[in-house]
């Protein structure tokens, strides 16, 4: 039996799903996870080896050097996610 209102098929016209606006640059923030995850990985491997480093050796300024600029790709990529940042954004 037919219902009043409804479509032969017996629905209404499909509605294409709407985006959740936390996937549309899916990629972008794929690749700030990469960064994050990577950065996080490394500087975990830097403070295990804290113990066997010598103080005043080159291998000492290196790790410090290191550890800087992975806290720094580790905190802007982190910054970045939040923000949802695609840096190309005006290109397409």
């Amino acid at each position: 039996m037919r219902r009043p209102g409804r479509s032969e098929r017996g629905r209404d016209a499909e509605v294409p799903p709407r985006r959740s606006p936390c996937t549309e640059d899916e990629g972008v923030t794929t690749v700030w996870r990469a960064f994050l995850t990577a950065s996080a990985v490394l500087l975990g491997f830097l403070i295990l080896a804290i113990p066997f480093i010598e103080r005043g050796t080159g291998t000492f300024l290196i790790s410090v050097v290191s550890f800087a600029m992975l806290a720094v790709i580790f905190v802007a990529s982190a910054a970045f996610i939040r923000a949802d940042w695609d840096p190309f954004e005006d290109l397409w």
